[in-house]
């Protein structure tokens, strides 16, 4: 994948003039760094719904969105991202 991808950017860099290919890497470098941000701000919307239907019933404090933005941080850190299967078991 990342073969590819340099591929993709050296088009880039070869169809387009100096300044204009790197204003539209960095634009594009910008555009995944905001999706990613974006994933990690609705999965923190979403626990922190949960987490307000269960409140009442629990009697928990009150917490901010932020806390579960980086909730939903560190969830991500935990899971796995690539996984070995052996054959010989």
């Amino acid at each position: 994948m990342f073969k590819k991808t340099r591929n993709w950017i050296n088009d880039i860099m070869d169809a387009h003039e100096g300044i204009v290919a790197a204003l539209m890497i960095i634009g594009l470098i910008v555009l995944v760094y905001g999706l990613v941000f974006g994933c990690y701000c609705f999965t923190g919307w979403i626990l922190m719904l949960i987490y307000n239907l269960l409140r009442p019933t629990f009697n928990l404090p009150e917490l901010s969105y932020w806390v579960f933005v980086g909730a939903a941080f560190v969830i991500g850190l935990f899971k796995p991202s690539v996984s070995v299967k052996n054959k010989g078991e």
